[in-house]
């Protein structure tokens, strides 16, 4: 991956404060999140479903009726209705987390930016029942020193290994994004195949993939 862009970004760099903001908060199984504009007058069973699916409709209308959920402190039913800033907290359920591989290392850090080894076998954010079980909540909350202010400028699958970039200031961040969108940071993949494939070149709308074959692997 080249860094020239992200290092002449940084280079013109001072110090920005960041104000920290994490949408969803637990302790260590209750949970809270703020309802965002998009949610407007629904009830708080289709915000809970259709926000946080790792839980089906069901389930969630479970915890409505035993009085799990709260909306700005007061206990919810199934007629309470959600607003934007209501602040919705959740008694939830102990459920076994899933086994994952944290062997990440941190390959490069300073006041804007961290980038991280990512092993195969780990979520870079939270998804179902991964909620605690991925990159993002472990560099923020249980990495020593914790990474509070880290948000993720690129994205790998699960199952895909190398770097990933997060930005610990919100100038960075946009700017790093920016780079990305528009083809600045090169970005290199390495598949082991059966075979020898030849060269070859995908098209997608927005740019050219071109895939070369190696005799013998990198060393």
């Amino acid at each position: 991956m080249a860094f020239e862009p992200i290092l002449r970004l940084l280079a013109g760099l001072a110090t920005v404060s960041l104000k920290k903001s994490c949408e969803l908060r637990n302790d260590p199984m209750n949970y809270s999140s703020n309802v965002p504009e998009s949610y407007r007058e629904m009830s708080v069973l289709t915000y809970l479903a259709t926000r946080f699916t790792y839980l089906t409709e069901t389930v969630w209308s479970q915890l409505v009726q035993e009085g799990r959920i709260s909306c700005n402190g007061c206990i919810c039913d199934g007629t309470t209705t959600v607003r934007p800033g209501d602040r919705i907290s959740c008694d939830l359920p102990d459920f076994e987390a899933p086994v994952v591989n944290f062997d990440y290392s941190i390959v490069y850090e300073d006041e804007w930016l961290l980038a991280v080894n990512k092993p195969s076998g780990l979520r870079v954010h939270s998804s179902g029942k991964f909620i605690n079980a991925n990159l993002m909540y472990h560099l923020r909350h249980l990495h020593q020193p914790p990474y509070p202010d880290a948000n993720l400028v690129n994205r790998l699958d699960a199952d895909t290994s190398g770097l990933v970039l997060l930005a610990r200031d919100k100038v960075v961040l946009s700017e790093l994004m920016r780079q990305f969108a528009e083809g600045q940071v090169v970005k290199k993949y390495l598949a082991v195949v059966t075979g020898r494939p030849c060269p070859f070149i995908v098209r997608t709308p927005y740019k050219f993939i071109q895939f070369f074959v190696l005799n013998s692997p990198p060393a």
